[in-house]
């Protein structure tokens, strides 16, 4: 019996594990070129706020160029002129690269809730299968026995049974005979031999033999032991059903162990009265 492990759409298992491998594949970080604005903006910016420094009139003094005149002060002006546009450049590149960050983590943890979901329900379907493996494993085993019951049973009938002389009736002048109950060889085959077996119960009448029928004492147990696997076939046959059951309901063992239990309950009857 063969299995192939599918997830709940009927996916092979193969193609699913090469599947979460590829969406595990695909969850990279996505190259992107849009910091250079920034950096192009601050550079660009220097240059200019630089080249104004050298292009502005030196005031009407003895120093030369604008730099060289600069005081402190002066020098603390230009200064936060200069990078007070550079900081709010970089703030808003900063912003920026959180929020990029942050869309990333979502979609990464959008991406790992997807695999494990995938994974779960691949998981889900392995239990799934194993489960039925395990049944189908147990209704073998199950039929296995049922078929051993039913060769026990053939067993105990063609070999003690079937041409034995193992019943006592009343005859027709009113005293106890013995008679056997199918007489003649079985057939050959198991079914074919319970089978018969069982119907000979229903023309024990025809063989001048009346009620009370009991068994031979040195009988019981051999059918004792055929209503055993007889009840145990039964059973296994109604656990599982399908062809079991109705190879049971075929070849009447119901009816048999109904008439077997008869019999034995007759003949412990007739011991006890005779013991009081």
């Amino acid at each position: 019996m063969t299995y192939s492990i599918a997830s709940g759409e009927g996916m092979p298992a193969r193609e699913l594990i090469n599947e979460r491998d590829m969406s595990e594949t695909d969850i990279k970080p996505r190259k992107s070129h849009w910091w250079a604005l920034p950096l192009l903006l601050s550079t660009a910016w220097l240059v200019i706020g630089v080249g104004l420094g050298f292009l502005a009139h030196p005031p009407p003094s003895d120093c030369k160029g604008t730099f060289s005149c600069l005081t402190l002060d002066g020098w603390g002006t230009y200064l936060s002129g200069a990078f007070a546009p550079l900081a709010f450049i970089w703030l808003v590149l900063s912003v920026r690269i959180q929020s990029a960050e942050l869309k990333a983590q979502q979609q990464e943890l959008r991406e790992s809730r997807k695999v494990m979901k995938e994974q779960a329900d691949f998981i889900g379907t392995q239990t799934r299968i194993l489960e039925d493996q395990e049944k189908a494993r147990e209704r073998d085993r199950k039929v296995s026995e049922f078929q051993d019951c039913l060769s026990a049973l053939y067993g105990v009938i063609r070999v003690r049974l079937y041409s034995s002389v193992f019943l006592i009736g009343v005859t027709s002048t009113g005293g106890d005979g013995e008679f056997n109950l199918a007489g003649g060889q079985p057939p050959p085959t198991r079914d074919e031999c319970i089978s018969a077996f069982v119907r000979s119960f229903d023309n024990i009448a025809g063989r001048g033999m009346r009620e009370p029928i009991r068994i031979k004492p040195e009988f019981i147990d051999p059918v004792k032991e055929a209503l055993t696997v007889a009840t145990a076939a039964v059973v296994i046959a109604q656990m599982i059903g399908g062809l079991p059951q109705y190879e049971a309901s075929r070849l009447r063992l119901e009816q048999l162990i109904s008439d077997l239990e008869r019999i034995l309950q007759t003949t412990a009857e007739l011991v006890e009265g005779r013991k009081v």
